[in-house]
């Protein structure tokens, strides 16, 4: 057995990587009544994992009576679900809790923040896809693929998809001065003042200043999303008036054959 909790009715629902309690087939998951017989009402579903044995660490109760398990299981029953799933108070999948590709590696422990969010710790490195090493919080309220990549981003870093306060795509919430909007188009980290500069070929960062291979002209790089990571960013650089007119045309150092003679009276070459 690798996790109890206590429910208020003082049943108690076990977990780990058992295939029976008190006699009868229960994979993974059982719940006991207060005098330690099998909970014969409460039936969970049979977590698999392709990997190996399925097994399950934590468990946490929703303010509703809904159970929030987690582990190492790819599996509910029929349903598909990485590592973290929710069931009703008679052990079927609540299919609406959806957290997407869900955690790499396997969840240790779980706990429910009193705004219903639920936070992880364990192996992992990335959750759905996005990094995050060892902790993570899922968003209960939102289903991420129902949402543009945008909106899957404000989520993630702000909690909601609305673009107002701190998620406002024109918000500088750590004052550096980069807007989320920018934030997101260049991948710097929008939880954090971060102002890093790209580097060659990187995949993030502000735009780069540098000299091309001749190193006779100055270029300009930066990470742009394409159109199909839906949605792209536009960009529009903007120039002073003399630089304006300067990059419509390539500047260089006249070869000395045509520079001005230091010799009075001479003209060009």
């Amino acid at each position: 057995m690798l996790a109890v909790r206590q429910q208020s009715d003082g049943a108690l629902v076990v977990g780990g990587s058992f295939a029976q309690a008190n006699g009868s087939a229960r994979i993974c998951l059982a719940r006991l009544a207060a005098d330690g017989t099998l909970d014969g009402g409460f039936v969970p579903p049979v977590f698999a994992y392709a990997g190996g044995a399925a097994q399950i660490t934590s468990i946490d109760q929703q303010t509703d009576g809904k159970l929030i398990v987690a582990g190492l299981f790819d599996h509910a029953g029929n349903a598909t679900v990485n590592k973290v799933a929710c069931l009703y108070a008679n052990g079927s999948v609540d299919t609406t809790f959806n957290p997407g590709a869900g955690p790499d590696a396997i969840v240790r422990t779980i706990a429910l923040q009193a705004d219903g969010k639920t936070l992880l710790g364990g192996d992992f490195i990335t959750v759905d896809t996005y990094e995050r090493s060892a902790a993570a919080r899922l968003f209960g309220d939102y289903v991420l693929s129902n949402y543009s990549v945008l909106g899957q981003w404000r989520i993630v870093n702000f909690g909601s998809p609305a673009t107002t306060g701190n998620a406002a795509d024109t918000a500088a919430p750590y004052g550096n001065g980069v807007p989320n909007l920018l934030k997101y188009a260049l991948n710097l980290n929008p939880r954090a003042a971060d102002t890093t500069p790209m580097i060659p070929s990187g995949t993030k960062g502000l735009p780069l200043v540098g000299r091309d291979a001749s190193g006779q002209y100055l270029t300009l790089s930066f990470v742009r999303r394409q159109a199909a990571t839906s949605p792209g960013i536009t960009y529009q650089p903007q120039f002073p008036p003399i630089r304006a007119a300067r990059r419509s045309r390539r500047i260089r150092r006249p070869p000395a054959s045509s520079r001005p003679s230091t010799t009075p009276g001479s003209a060009w070459s």
